[in-house]
């Protein structure tokens, strides 16, 4: 299915980011042990600061573009990606560890909702 406008880009985002399949959730567990493995070991460490960097500047890129087409509310680009990463990796660990109150739906409502602040 194609998505057009910054919002619908964004909820695309989100759903190819949270843990609601099975491969998704075994993608969250290799990252969650990267994670883990990160603290202890410099080089991987590294490599997950890269990750999260290329993922911020590509977030902030896609703010950017709705920014300036008008389908976003002005903001700081650089904070609203740091700001949506932070959430999607908070909530998506949440529900990949089981959490019953922050489900793979729920989570995806609060970050849908984040998004829904942002849209013009």
């Amino acid at each position: 299915r194609e998505h057009t406008g910054a919002r619908a880009r964004l909820i695309c985002l989100i759903d190819a980011n949270l843990p609601d399949r099975p491969e998704s959730a075994q993608q969250w567990r290799l990252w969650i042990e990267l994670w883990g493995q990160a603290l202890l070991v410099p080089e991987l460490a590294g490599v997950h600061a890269e990750r999260h960097a290329s993922q911020r500047r590509a977030l902030e890129q896609m703010l950017i573009e709705g920014v300036e087409q008008g389908q976003l509310e002005p903001v700081d680009c650089g904070q609203a990606a740091a700001e949506l990463l932070a959430l999607i990796d908070g909530l998506g660990l949440q529900a990949v560890i089981g959490d019953s109150e922050m489900t793979s739906a729920r989570a995806r409502a609060v970050l849908i909702a984040w998004v829904d602040r942002l849209t013009t």
